[in-house]
């Protein structure tokens, strides 16, 4: 899809590849195609729409046609995506959303020429995609206020641990590898058995958990608790964690979990590198608490 993506760029003489031209691309898909086909967008209008839009010149040679950053963020967006809906691989239907996620100041303007706008495309694909009830949940979530009417005290607590760790390092991005940090903490304040029982059963301590994270770069500056945010990676282990859990309650195991099944990699790593492997942490949601 990239590929065609490049191709059309090079047929309108632009030397970039951007949102517009993978969004176009994307449209090539029969299935993208018939799903938006209601609201009036083609493949071929929206070549129309593009090179109205964008204009055209002498053709390039595809492989001349170099990915801007913007370009980079659909990828990764469309990555994002596709493991917040729990889907095996990325496909022109993520593609589409991410594109049209983007305000680069052409798709926009090319989805208005189609008579229809990002939010409608948008919504009509995922609606196709059929993606799980935690998709978007923790969307707007902070640390402390989100989709948590199911996580247990100790979850909740692991969550709230892991913002007071973020601020005391003066990050403002909380990520996941905090989860761990607030798991340490809350083995270390002694009134959390399932900490207890989570960390023997694995053969960790929070000592050995702040001994690895104590190597990664920390900020060191000042930050105030309502400057502090979740990163995009941190809400979707808190999704994955909520549909791991299913319709019972969420606990730390399923935040633990989850920082596989989203792909984490810092507190990924750091987990494997204690001897936290996905198939050993998996495991604690099936072994009875002591």
């Amino acid at each position: 899809m990239l590929a065609e993506a490049q191709q059309e760029a090079a047929r309108l003489g632009h030397n970039h590849l951007g949102p517009s031209h993978m969004l176009v691309a994307a449209l090539a898909d029969e299935m993208v195609a018939s799903t938006l086909r209601h609201l009036g967008v083609s493949h071929a209008t929206a070549k129309s729409a593009l090179e109205t839009t964008m204009g055209r010149s002498e053709p390039f040679a595809p492989e001349d046609v170099t990915l801007t950053p913007r370009g980079q963020n659909v990828i990764e967006r469309a990555i994002h995506e596709c493991w917040r809906m729990h889907h095996a691989k990325a496909g022109a239907a993520h593609i589409a959303i991410a594109a049209a996620s983007q305000d680069d100041g052409f798709v926009p303007r090319i989805l208005a020429s189609l008579g229809t706008t990002a939010d409608a495309v948008i919504a009509t694909l995922v609606a196709r995609l059929d993606p799980p009830v935690s998709y978007r949940a923790a969307e707007d979530a902070t640390a402390t206020d989100g989709p948590y009417e199911r996580f247990d005290l100790d979850a909740k607590r692991m969550l709230a641990l892991a913002e007071e760790e973020a601020r005391e390092v003066g990050d403002r991005g909380i990520n996941s590898q905090y989860f761990l940090l607030g798991l340490a903490r809350l083995a270390e304040g002694g009134d959390s058995p399932a900490a207890d029982h989570v960390l023997r059963t694995l053969g960790i301590t929070s000592a050995d958990i702040r001994a690895e994270l104590a190597k990664m770069p920390r900020p060191g500056r000042s930050v105030e608790r309502k400057d502090l945010w979740l990163t995009a990676s941190a809400k979707l282990v808190i999704e994955h964690a909520i549909d791991l859990a299913g319709d019972g309650t969420v606990r730390p195991e399923h935040v633990l979990v989850a920082v596989d099944t989203a792909h984490d990699s810092i507190a990924g790593y750091v987990l494997r590198n204690l001897g936290g492997t996905p198939e050993r942490v998996r495991a604690l949601l099936t072994e009875p608490r002591a």
